[in-house]
């Protein structure tokens, strides 16, 4: 599929449509306004890099220069509308293969060749108006780009007031913008009044002046680069191709895991690909349909954070059918996690999981219940875990099994723009973001002790402050707030107390212990220590098939996390 970015490039994978979806070929499209708060912003600055080269040191800074670098396109989003025709849709839709269309797109780059997008994001658009706005051979870009400025500016041609019955101004799209089908926020009738404006804006729309973007020949329709393998020993998939993935998880997996398939729904965050040459382009009307198997020869990941060459990567946001793995990674939007793991536990795989684990109570049932039908085949990616200052902490503090070790924090968390996916409803609040990597290690440092009193509350700055205590006694605070220097991004400061021995931990590389009349010890790491070991860790163990993480452990983490969430959600 052809997008613009710096250039009109083919090579991209269609997003996956999913029950419900229009795909369109896209014949016409108008920008309306950049969105320059979807994204954290990344900007360029010597003396920013040079802060984290301080921190962990040049090696990890350039992988994550080449991954951010990497994301030049996916950064790049509009909200726009535009016109087309229907290539796919569901059996029972209103719109069938052929129909011309108008149709909104809440976040997508600069122009593309076609979107998927839901039935309420589409209507029917006027056969002779379509006609006037597709040229054959390219797809039209509007020269205009309307900015925030003119969204109550008439639409070209037309005057401020109502005609044919509909809006001669833009309506307010600033509840569209930016929506992502995964959010858990509803638009269905804010896109539908935008909708009704560009119906009358595309037909006094006039193309003199468009760019052409060109397509001699429209490109195959492929979500999928290569086809569905046969399982095969030490073959594992990745569910969600972030940042945090490229940096943190494919250059530390043990070098026998051999990553088959990464699953990515943004088709920029892959970006340009090489389609295996014996998958079949999709048919239409295939809403999900079996890839086939052919022969193996797949490569591990790359020691440099990217996958080997021939991996496969596939829009789509679930398990393909047939497809089977040794390992399942997953990292994706936090709702994803627990469905992910509950259905590759079924298929047989071992489950690395990122945080959150869950994000709501019935997630945590179906995960339990999943572990405990298929036992000691789930880990869970708390990298606090395994940072070895906890263990001079252990040593340090002189602590029995069991004895109580008091735990408090602050963290700073980076400011998040408006439209991050953090701040969707389906992500939960704060708590479930971040929050819960020191819930789970207060448990962790407690030997996962029953909690027996919890409190929350928010104060007047937005700084959220948190309370537990635990049955052997032990006390938590922590303070989560965005007020602050970021410097070098999130930042934590722990301090850990047992009888007359004080620990104190900063970013998870400073530490320092002292008693009564002097300093125990003081050490240094680098603290992306603790990622290289956990991601090694448990990958060697899944190989090994060494048991991951007990449910109890599992069960105390999440419910902890959950009641802490609810309290959240019912002050704010």
């Amino acid at each position: 599929m052809f997008i613009l970015g710096n250039d009109w490039q083919d090579g991209y994978l269609d997003p996956h449509s999913t029950a419900g979806d229009v795909r369109i070929a896209v014949r016409f499209w108008q920008p309306l306004e950049a969105l320059r708060d979807v994204f954290l912003e990344q900007p360029r600055s010597v003396r920013r890099v040079l802060n984290y080269v301080r921190e962990v040191g040049i090696r990890e800074v350039l992988k994550k220069i080449r991954s951010r670098l990497a994301e030049t396109l996916r950064d790049q989003r509009v909200i726009a509308i535009g016109a087309g025709e229907v290539l796919e849709a569901d059996e029972s839709s209103p719109f069938r293969p052929g129909a011309p269309v108008a149709f909104v797109a809440p976040c997508h780059p600069p122009s593309v060749e076609r979107v998927c997008l839901p039935e309420f994001c589409v209507a029917a658009l006027d056969a002779e108006v379509a006609g006037r706005l597709a040229k054959s051979g390219v797809v039209l870009l509007a020269a205009q780009y309307a900015g925030p400025d003119a969204k109550n500016v008439p639409a070209e041609g037309g005057r401020a007031t109502e005609a044919g019955g509909g809006r001669a101004t833009a309506p307010d799209w600033s509840a569209v913008a930016g929506w992502n089908r995964f959010s858990g926020s509803d638009i269905a009738e804010r896109a539908q009044a935008l909708l009704e404006w560009a119906g009358l804006h595309l037909a006094r729309f006039s193309i003199t002046g468009a760019r052409e973007l060109p397509l001699t020949a429209p490109s195959a329709i492929r979500e999928r680069s290569h086809p569905v393998e046969p399982r095969s020993t030490a073959s594992a998939v990745l569910f969600g191709l972030g940042n945090y993935a490229k940096t943190c998880i494919l250059p530390n997996l043990d070098p026998r895991v051999r990553v088959r398939c990464i699953h990515e729904i943004d088709p920029t965050q892959i970006g340009a690909v090489k389609c295996d040459p014996r998958l079949q382009p999709r048919r239409a009307g295939d809403v999900n349909p079996p890839l086939g198997a052919a022969g193996s020869g797949h490569t591990a990941a790359g020691s440099e954070g990217g996958p080997g060459a021939g991996v496969a990567h596939d829009t789509c946001p679930v398990f393909r059918d047939r497809e089977e793995y040794d390992i399942c990674i997953i990292a994706g939007y936090h709702h994803t996690h627990a469905p992910l793991a509950v259905e590759a536990l079924r298929r047989g795989a071992t489950v690395i999981s990122e945080k959150p684990l869950v994000t709501t109570r019935a997630e945590l049932n179906a995960l339990l219940g999943a572990m405990e039908q298929h036992p000691g085949r789930y880990h869970a990616c708390f990298h606090m875990r395994y940072n070895p200052l906890w263990k001079l902490a252990r040593e340090d503090l002189r602590s029995a099994r069991g004895d109580p070790i008091h735990y408090s924090c602050i963290v700073f968390e980076v400011p998040l723009v408006k439209r991050h996916w953090y701040n969707w409803p389906a992500s939960c609040s704060r708590i479930v973001s971040n929050g819960c990597h020191w819930l789970d290690h207060f448990l962790f440092m407690n030997d996962f002790n029953r909690p027996t009193r919890t409190h929350l509350w928010r104060a007047s700055n937005d700084d959220v402050h948190v309370s537990v205590e635990l049955q052997n006694g032990a006390v938590f605070s922590m303070v989560l707030t965005d007020k602050g220097s970021r410097r070098i991004g999130v930042q934590d400061h722990i301090q850990l107390r047992a009888g007359e021995v004080t620990v104190r931990v900063d970013n998870g590389s400073r530490y320092e212990s002292e008693e009564r009349f002097r300093v125990i010890r003081r050490k240094r790491i680098n603290k992306m220590t603790s990622f290289r070991t956990l991601y090694g860790t448990v990958s060697r163990k899944a190989l090994a098939g060494e048991p991951g993480d007990a449910l109890e452990s599992t069960q105390r983490s999440c419910e902890l996390m959950l009641e802490l969430e609810e309290q959240f959600q019912r002050r704010v």
